[in-house]
């Protein structure tokens, strides 16, 4: 993997309505309103179902710069800012990043933006509707840091892991809480192939919608974070949640220095010692399967093949979805911040719409390789009544390699 470094120092200046906005910001705005293509309309899975132009990256940028010339104040913009999946499809469709970000220097990072509008916006003095969901949901999580090392190991119950935190594997509260499968299921394949990992237990709290409420008290749990990798030898950080590992790309080298540290996300590591050792799954798990990309693998890190060659790998099992690129426009409903929670009405919308694209394909069972995608399309598939079952990758690469383990999938279960 490759750090990605999306910083721009003039987001560290604070949105407000006593103060305006500064000319840097201004200039951003301005580069997004002056593309008259709007890619980033026809990418986005919200603006697919709301055909709301403000709730694309050119509305965002355009209703800045309009704030800016005195059309509109600030505080009236926070509600449109809330209808943004932080999944980063916009921001690989702007010709500002794809054409124009090498030369001039200047790509467009809406996923940063939007995050930035909120809590500025927040923090002088306005209010997001229904922001105690979210709220809640990160008190549960601080809530959790107190006790964080036995909730975090729980899942490892009868799994014998290494002492030696050379090759250490990072496990987030949510995955830890509501998608064990994932560490469980890691930790034995890669004992099948001789790989011995260490766990890391004190990742505090990781999710992304702190980033929109409080960074400096997200940049204090991964400074945390990046201390205790240092001081317990972390040479390689396997990752088994896509939005951490789109963290440690996209957010930890703005503020740290990685140093040697190499971050891998979990299908990738698998699939690297995979074929260093010449190992191949040999039970067949016959079935033509969907595959839902992440948002935060396919999209916001560009990194979207190792579990696709993970299920190429497995005897009897074939692909019949569309390809990354074509799955921009995508997204489970969940989103890689509070999305869902602000808004589960269209959360389901969208997630219901790419579960009956899976089911119009003639697939039973949609791979994924997120276990926020697995949680959410579990609810959809049950709220729709759609014959789709969502199965984690590492389900079925573990049916392959004789892994007892029994998913709810009618094919491979």
């Amino acid at each position: 993997m490759s750090y990605q470094l999306s910083k721009k120092e003039f987001y560290a200046e604070p949105l407000a309505k006593a103060t305006g906005i500064s000319e840097e910001f201004v200039k951003e705005a301005y580069l997004v309103f002056a593309c008259r293509h709007k890619f980033c309309r026809d990418i986005c899975p919200n603006f697919d179902l709301t055909r709301r132009e403000a709730h694309t990256s050119y509305g965002f940028h355009t209703s800045i710069l309009a704030v800016s010339r005195g059309v509109g104040q600030l505080d009236a913009l926070l509600d449109d800012f809330t209808y943004c999946l932080e999944c980063g499809a916009c921001e690989l469709r702007c010709p500002n990043t794809s054409m124009g970000g090498d030369f001039y220097r200047r790509s467009t990072t809406t996923v940063d933006m939007v995050r930035k509008v909120r809590r500025d916006l927040v923090a002088d003095g306005g209010a997001i509707a229904d922001w105690s969901a979210v709220k809640e949901y990160l008190d549960e999580h601080r809530g959790f840091v107190a006790s964080q090392g036995d909730l975090v190991t729980k899942w490892a119950e009868g799994i014998k892991l290494a002492g030696d935190m050379k090759t250490a594997l990072f496990v987030d509260f949510f995955t830890a809480t509501q998608g064990t499968e994932v560490p469980r299921l890691a930790v034995q394949i890669l004992a099948r192939l001789g790989v011995k990992v260490g766990l890391y237990t004190t990742p505090g709290v990781t999710a992304p919608e702190l980033l929109s409420e409080d960074d400096e008290e997200w940049k204090r749990y991964a400074g945390e974070n990046m201390e205790s990798f240092k001081a317990l030898g972390v040479k390689t950080l396997v990752v088994t949640n896509p939005h951490d590992y789109a963290l440690f790309v996209r957010e930890y080298p703005k503020w740290f220095d990685m140093g040697d540290l190499e971050v891998v996300f979990v299908t990738d590591f698998i699939l690297k010692k995979m074929k260093a050792k010449g190992v191949t799954p040999s039970v067949a798990v016959e079935g033509q399967f969907a595959y839902h990309d992440p948002c935060t693998l396919n999209k916001l890190v560009v990194e979207a093949d190792s579990p696709r060659e993970l299920i190429a790998m497995v005897p009897g099992a074939e692909i019949v979805d569309v390809m990354p690129g074509n799955q921009w426009k995508y997204c489970c409903g969940n989103g890689n911040g509070p999305y869902r929670k602000l808004h589960p009405e269209m959360a389901y919308r969208i997630g219901q719409k790419r579960l009956r694209a899976a089911a119009d394909l003639g697939a039973d069972t949609i791979l994924v390789a997120c276990p926020h995608c697995k949680d959410q399309f579990t609810d959809v598939k049950a709220r729709a009544g759609l014959p789709v079952e969502p199965v984690h990758v590492l389900e079925v690469v573990a049916k392959a390699m004789g892994i007892d383990w029994t998913t709810t999938s009618p094919t491979v279960g």
